[in-house]
């Protein structure tokens, strides 16, 4: 995941924004238990959201406590307790970005490959034993980021080819989650569009750099979008996003969210939007900060 499912801050009451921020100090714990202090540089935004969105569907009462951290040594921070939600997103990231550096390491040089390598050193024991602990979670997420490998590696790529691995793996993530068949056919389809925006925000983020580069960027390479202007591609790029977007917010209408709604509408609703409106000023010439 790609680290830009934020909140739209001004929004955002305090109250909410503190416990966000509690589930995504949580997450750092997390890793850190589950595999290791280094593991801490698997933490995103992405999976902060997903835990957040994942203990809002049941029932539950989450447990916060006091923790200190090596960002903040000498004051405690509140953190979200250890948990399912928690272990499950800790899993999901640590594979996630093990595929992540075995992709650099393919796609570099011998020397651009280097910092993968040593990051590999890090990332690929979490992986193994989440290989080992939840198979089927592993296995989707390898056999979606080969897919993607092939994609790529085609002659004849559209967008909607290149964001499928991604979307499939977020729909696993969300679906796996579920507590009956309504609610998974429901999470599955969130799930989809989420990991769909995700992966538009990352390639018109990336466009620029791409073309620079010669790198892959799937709208350099669909035919309906790489003979664009700039200024005309941001147009196509707001209209595939609002029908994304409603895509995404019309199944999340349709789940029971038990807790947290303010924050999650505020995701929903003005996030996405706001977060989206940052990585197009680029094709506007304008300059805009997207910190939270």
């Amino acid at each position: 995941m790609f680290g830009y499912i934020v909140p739209f801050k001004p929004e955002l009451k305090i109250k909410d924004f503190e416990t966000y921020k509690s589930v995504y100090c949580g997450l750092c714990h997390q890793l850190s238990k589950s595999f290791g202090p280094f593991s801490r540089l698997f933490l995103s935004y992405d999976f902060a959201f997903m835990s957040l969105f994942f203990m809002s569907l049941n029932d539950a009462t989450p447990c916060f406590e006091k923790k200190r951290c090596i960002s903040s040594p000498f004051r405690k921070k509140c953190c979200m307790c250890s948990g399912p939600e928690l272990e499950y997103c800790a899993a999901s990231a640590a594979t996630l970005v093990d595929f992540k550096n075995q992709d650099g390491v393919a796609d570099s040089g011998f020397f651009g490959a280097l910092p993968y390598r040593f990051l590999r050193l890090i990332t690929k024991r979490p992986a193994k034993s989440v290989q080992r602990t939840r198979p089927e979670l592993y296995e989707t997420v390898e056999h979606n980021i080969h897919l993607q490998a092939q994609v790529e590696a085609s002659p004849e790529v559209t967008f909607d080819m290149a964001a499928e691995p991604t979307a499939a793996i977020v729909s696993f993530l969300a679906a796996d989650r579920a507590r009956d068949e309504d609610e998974r056919r429901i999470l599955a389809r969130f799930g989809y569009f989420l990991g769909r925006l995700i992966y538009m925000f990352d390639a018109a983020d990336d466009y620029f750099k791409d073309k620079k580069k010669s790198r892959f960027n799937p709208y350099l390479r669909d035919p309906q979008y790489c003979t664009l202007m700039p200024k005309q591609l941001s147009q196509r790029l707001k209209e595939s996003f609002n029908g994304t977007i409603a895509e995404l917010i019309a199944a999340y209408q349709l789940l029971t969210i038990r807790k947290n709604k303010e924050i999650l509408d505020n995701f929903i609703f003005l996030g996405f939007k706001s977060r989206f409106t940052q990585v197009l000023n680029q094709f506007e010439g304008e300059q805009h900060d997207g910190s939270i």
